[in-house]
C-alpha cells in the first residue's frame, strides 16, 4: 500500500463508520488450552530451566465468528472444527456476512489475512457479490475494534 493512499485513510472521518469489521475466536472451555508462553533472553533457548512439560491433547472449545460495524452488530456464529476457505464461504460468508452487509450503506468488509480468508476461492467470492474489501497488511499488528467486543 502507497505511502499516499495510508494518509489519506489516516485523515478518514465518517469513512469508517462504514467499514464492517470481522473475526473468529477460539475460546477453550474448561480447562487450560495447554499453551506455555515463555519470556527468555537471547542464548537462553536451550536452557533446561525454561523447558516446560505439557500435555499435548485437544481441548474442548468452541470457535466463534462475528463482525461490527458503526452502529450494528452481525449474529455470532459458532463453527466447529477447523476453518478452511470453501467452509469459511459457505457457512459464515453467504448465509452470514451477506445478508448483514445487505443492511449497511456502502459497507467495506475488513478481515485480517488468515488463509481461508485469502485463498482464491475466497476472493473470487468477493468479487462475484461485489463486496469491497478494505486492503489489510500482510503480518500487520491486529488492531482491529472487534477484538474484545463480543467478550
Amino acid at each position: 500500500m502507497s505511502f499516499n493512499k495510508k494518509l489519506q485513510r489516516s485523515l478518514w472521518d465518517q469513512e469508517w463508520n462504514r467499514i464492517v469489521f470481522s473475526d473468529e475466536s477460539r475460546f477453550c472451555l474448561g480447562m487450560h488450552d495447554g499453551r506455555a508462553r515463555i519470556r527468555r533472553r537471547r542464548g537462553e533457548r536451550r536452557n533446561p530451566q525454561f523447558f516446560v512439560e505439557r500435555h499435548v491433547h485437544h481441548t474442548v472449545g468452541v470457535m466463534v465468528w462475528g463482525a461490527i460495524a458503526y452502529g450494528s452488530r452481525s449474529p455470532l456464529i459458532f463453527i466447529r472444527g477447523h476453518m478452511n476457505a470453501q467452509r469459511y464461504i459457505h457457512e459464515v460468508l453467504e448465509p452470514h456476512l451477506l445478508p448483514y452487509i445487505d443492511t449497511l450503506a456502502d459497507p467495506t468488509f475488513q478481515q485480517d489475512n488468515t488463509r481461508p480468508h485469502v485463498a482464491r476461492v475466497t476472493i473470487d467470492f468477493f468479487q462475484h457479490n461485489d463486496v469491497t474489501l478494505l486492503p489489510w497488511p500482510p503480518r500487520s499488528l491486529d488492531l482491529s475494534p472487534i477484538e474484545r467486543i463480543y467478550i
